[in-house]
């Protein structure tokens, strides 16, 4: 599956986007199977979601797009390369982190 795309599986329905509308969430996690599995749970939740395996892809992700574009990033703190730790400094008040 690629990184971006999430299969809905048959029969589940999207709910509506409601009066706040579609908050968009930028998950990262070392794991792509826990990855494809977090971005199905939170896109049949409502959100639409963006993945990335690397904290480094994240933030060339989030460069990428306008300051408003994701609402909150959830991240894996052990990670290869740079931590979630790191990736939390590298946001420093841009939007806000779960992890």
């Amino acid at each position: 599956m690629a990184n971006n795309v999430v299969v809905v599986p048959p029969g589940c329905k999207l709910p509506a986007a409601g009066f706040l509308g579609r908050l968009h969430v930028l998950v990262v996690d070392k794991d792509t199977s826990y990855l494809e599995e977090l971005k199905l749970m939170l896109l049949l939740s409502g959100y639409s979601v963006t993945g990335k395996t690397t904290a480094e892809e994240a933030l060339q992700e989030l460069d990428r797009n306008k300051e408003d574009y994701f609402d909150i990033v959830m991240t894996d703190v052990h990670m290869p390369g740079m931590d979630g730790f790191n990736l939390l400094r590298g946001v420093s008040g841009r939007l806000p982190v779960i992890s």
